[in-house]
């Protein structure tokens, strides 16, 4: 029986993690799409996703830095685009379905090679 419960564990947790993902792609192709649809660039979108900015150093050259969202990264992307800031939000969701996920794979681990080592000691 906690093999099987354990199967079930890993089978939701995995599906939880895949859906998140697909739902933080299309947030982020929204997010992309309605940057870009106001003649946003690329890079723009860019800048807003990853919460960045683009900077040059003293010799001209461009590199990239964190924004200063003053530890505020929901009021950050709100102000700038609901999309990103809905797949922002996915994406914490889906770390804490990893973590679930981890313990999923392990537990299931920690059965089979306990089954394993039956095997073995019954052959």
């Amino acid at each position: 029986m906690k093999t099987d419960q354990a199967l079930i564990e890993l089978s939701r947790a995995s599906s939880k993690v895949a859906a998140l993902t697909r739902a933080i792609g299309e947030a982020m192709k929204c997010s992309y799409e309605a940057q870009t649809a106001n003649g946003g660039t690329y890079t723009d979108w860019i800048e807003l996703a990853y919460k960045v900015e683009r900077v040059e150093d003293e010799w001209g050259r461009p590199h990239w830095r964190h924004a200063n969202h003053d530890n505020d990264v929901d009021g950050y992307l709100a102000d700038h685009c609901p999309h990103a800031m809905v797949a922002h939000r996915l994406i914490q969701e889906r770390k804490e379905a990893r973590k679930v996920l981890g313990i999923a794979r392990r537990r299931v681990s920690v059965i089979a090679n306990r089954l394993a080592r039956e095997a073995m000691g019954a052959a």
